[in-house]
């Protein structure tokens, strides 16, 4: 064995205690000297061998994303890793926030409610700043499956009760459109949108799409 390889296993024999030892003994650990994405590396690993959601803060949410970006290049369950970005305004400022921003609150809020989330990744701000109960966005959520029956004008109506935009051309999360016998729809959770087809108020196929060509 040469030195190299006996420096690499002392590395990884202190990458295993520190894990170990953080997850069974639930004692606090400070590790300096990390390099490049090796804390992403030691989370994702930490959160994988012992099957705990991990919850980590950052400073700012430009280093949130980055982590997010990071964590999933380890993780084998990219979905399970998720951002809680801040609101970039404030409650009283005359502007809307960014769709996007919305959606990605939505989605993260949805699967840590089904308990979808391996690691949350957010910024002090955002974990300062308050969010729809539990309960409240479990009352809203909508599930539609196919081969089942939804009366389509209330299915509409719920729609519009739930946010979502009508508009000629679904391209954006969070808008839906309607021609004929054919409902697309962009859930927030989703990377592309959903288009429904009916036969009546049956559910006859649902599928995803190109939001660009429509196809």
């Amino acid at each position: 064995m040469t030195e190299n390889d006996q420096q690499q296993d002392i590395r990884h024999a202190t990458v295993r205690s520190f894990i170990d030892g953080l997850a069974t003994h639930h004692q606090t650990s400070e590790v300096l000297g990390l390099l490049g994405t090796s804390d992403a590396w030691i989370l994702s690993r930490l959160q994988q061998e012992h099957s705990r959601p991990l919850v980590i803060l950052t400073a700012e949410q430009s280093r949130a994303r980055q982590l997010v970006t990071d964590l999933q290049f380890f993780h084998p369950r990219t979905s399970q890793v998720r951002l809680l970005p801040h609101w970039e305004i404030g409650p009283y400022d005359p502007l809307t926030p960014h769709p996007e921003l919305e959606a990605t609150r939505l989605s993260t809020l949805a699967a840590l409610d089904q308990g979808q989330v391996g690691c949350l990744v957010l910024s002090l701000r955002a974990l300062m700043q308050k969010t729809i109960p539990r309960t409240v966005l479990s009352e809203l959520c909508l599930t539609l499956i196919a081969e089942e029956e939804y009366p389509r004008p209330e299915l509409l109506t719920t729609l519009q009760h739930l946010g979502y935009q009508a508009v000629p051309l679904v391209e954006e999360r969070g808008s839906f459109a309607v021609r004929g016998d054919i409902l697309d729809i962009f859930p927030p959770d989703l990377d592309t949108p959903v288009r429904i087809e009916f036969y009546g108020d049956f559910i006859e196929r649902m599928r995803g799409f190109d939001p660009g060509s429509q196809r």
